[in-house]
């Protein structure tokens, strides 16, 4: 994701500049060729990041859904972690009324 934000900062500035070109143009808008080529480069980038947002939210999907897969296997070890806890608390209030009883 990283690199996607910094083509988005990249295109952001691309794009600020192309408004200062566009301001800055005198006479046919056609003739100025820097300007053309600017714009052409800049259809390219925002195609690239178009592709790089659309694999990003196929790959954050799948991420989901693998996910969701491990959620069962989360309970049972919730389930497990605390039947553990519970024993342990058990055998622990067991012995402390072992050591405390009367004798």
């Amino acid at each position: 994701m990283p690199s996607l934000l910094l083509a988005l900062s990249n295109i952001m500035h691309a794009c600020i500049q192309e408004d200062r070109e566009l301001c800055t143009v005198q006479g046919n808008i056609l003739d100025d060729e820097e300007l053309i080529n600017t714009l052409a480069q800049s259809k390219i980038t925002s195609n690239e990041i178009s592709a790089k947002v659309a694999e990003a939210e196929v790959t954050e999907k799948q991420i989901d859904e693998t996910r969701e897969l491990y959620r069962p296997v989360t309970v049972q070890a919730s389930l497990l972690s605390s039947a553990e806890n519970i024993a342990l608390l058990n055998a622990q209030v067991a012995l402390e009324a072992a050591h405390t009883a009367p004798k």
